[in-house]
């Protein structure tokens, strides 16, 4: 991948000075875990410090399980589905044991609903599609895992699709703690659980030599 600059350069010596850009790039680091979550209860604890790479700006974790019990064959219709409904997975996030986020309960569908809901409009500016909340199709299991716990410590006020904000919290405490809950029951004895980090780094532009580097923010 490739980063590019389109501009157009004026010799107008009135043009303000324009400073050299800071560019974000958004990237994803993932773990997977081998497990049976075939009951109410189950847990699997993740520490996010230890158990991934150290990254500063972490602004948010994507959860999702893929069932692999169900898949038989290369073209079995549940190959490549992946399960991330409000009704299967819980979690409690925690920082030096205090309890940061906590939405484990099987009676906490309703708030996980209104969660998603706040949080999608907050990133994009738009409603969520119902489809992910309901899980009435494939949308969420093949392009859209709905399970996301937010990390920006600011919000995107202006809800416009052209504005957004970059910010994070770092993983280098080794005291963050994720814990994923099966909410539903019977669910798969061989599965494997993701847990996606998504973070962003920055980037400056060399004028002199096009070269990109990072920056630390």
């Amino acid at each position: 991948m490739q980063c590019r600059l389109v501009y157009t350069k004026h010799s107008d010596p009135f043009l303000r000075a324009v400073p050299a850009p800071l560019l974000p790039i958004q990237k994803y680091a993932d773990r997977m875990y081998n497990l049976s979550f075939n009951a109410s209860g189950v847990t699997k604890r993740v520490q996010l410090g230890t158990e991934f790479s150290s990254y500063r700006n972490i602004n948010g974790l994507y959860v999702y399980i893929y069932d692999k019990a169900k898949v038989t064959a290369y073209n079995d219709a549940d190959c490549c589905k992946v399960d991330s409904d409000l009704t299967l997975l819980g979690y409690e996030l925690k920082f030096k044991t205090r309890t940061v986020l906590k939405m484990d309960a099987t009676t906490d569908k309703g708030r996980k609903a209104k969660y998603y809901y706040d949080n999608h409009f907050k990133r994009f500016g738009r409603a969520i599609n119902s489809d992910l909340i309901d899980n009435t199709t494939n949308l969420t299991k093949f392009f859209v895992p709905l399970t996301y716990i937010d990390l920006q410590s600011v919000a995107n006020g202006s809800n416009d699709n052209d504005r957004l904000v970059y910010s994070g919290i770092s993983n280098k405490d080794a005291e963050l703690e994720l814990i994923i809950t099966n909410t539903s029951g019977a669910y798969s004895t061989d599965c494997y659980l993701f847990v996606v980090l998504s973070y962003l780094e920055f980037h400056t532009l060399n004028p002199q030599t096009g070269v990109v580097s990072e920056v630390q923010i």
